[in-house]
């Protein structure tokens, strides 16, 4: 009878917390829902500029396109194609995590990160002056965000804890990075004021830190689970690097393919 009423006592105590928890999860997903929904109606009121952007490509592009004997049509369909496959596989692989994993705060994480990625990357590669001014601060606040989110992923993934503990100091330079990145470039504060040797160290130095950390977790913290986990995240960030490498070594070796 004791036992039964330490037990009750301890789940009513519990109870509030629980129920807090869960309506802030709730309220997550509600969150990832509408960021959803507005990321693609962005996509879609920016695509007409983006038609354009590709149906008139600029002098340089259009020069190269004549060198290599490849039509506008054809560069404008292949590259709203994959435009398109961008936004709808990051979405998708998100709506699968969103669905599935239904009371995972990591999961959810994840699917902001794809969501914000996959839908920000096509919209700023558009001048500014081609999409309506909202969507292009919705996509900036998304891709850095996105960018955001990754790096996160690396200190956090996957058991949602800083490993090492002072992992959270370069995510935090990196947030100053990122809203100092957002200023217009006339404000004597913006990112683009930075003189490229310390742009490079940065950039060397977080990415640096960012591996650093799963290796050291791989190594000394994760189970044999989360090892698991962490290799299939691995091998999709590898595959990405990859496919980068494979898109922009062309044009390193042969300049006309830029």
């Amino acid at each position: 009878m004791r036992n039964r009423l330490v037990e009750y006592q301890r789940g009513w105590a519990e109870s509030p917390r629980k129920r807090l928890a869960d309506g802030a999860f709730l309220l997550g997903r509600a969150f990832w829902l509408a960021v959803t929904i507005a990321g693609l109606a962005a996509f879609l009121a920016a695509l007409p500029g983006l038609i354009n952007q590709v149906d008139q490509p600029e002098p340089a592009i259009q020069a190269g396109l004549e060198r290599l004997g490849i039509s506008t049509g054809l560069y404008a369909a292949v590259y709203l194609g994959l435009g398109i496959l961008f936004v709808l596989g990051f979405v998708t692989v998100a709506g699968i995590i969103y669905a599935r994993k239904t009371d995972d705060w990591m999961a959810l994480f994840v699917a902001f990160f794809l969501v914000a990625f996959g839908i920000s990357t096509p919209l700023i590669s558009q001048p500014s002056t081609s999409q309506p001014a909202i969507v292009g601060l919705f996509a900036n606040l998304l891709n850095n965000f996105g960018w955001i989110a990754l790096n996160g992923l690396f200190y956090l993934f996957p058991d949602w804890r800083f490993t090492p503990r002072w992992t959270w100091i370069p995510l935090v330079v990196l947030i100053l990075y990122a809203t100092l990145s957002s200023l217009p470039a006339s404000s004597p504060l913006s990112a683009s004021h930075m003189p490229g040797w310390l742009m490079g160290g940065y950039f060397l130095a977080g990415w640096g830190a960012a591996i650093y950390a799963q290796i050291y977790r791989y190594r000394h913290v994760s189970n044999t689970t989360q090892r698991q986990q962490t290799k299939w995240v691995m091998y999709g960030l590898v595959i990405a690097i990859l496919l980068n490498v494979a898109i922009s070594l062309p044009s390193v070796i042969l300049p006309s393919l830029a």
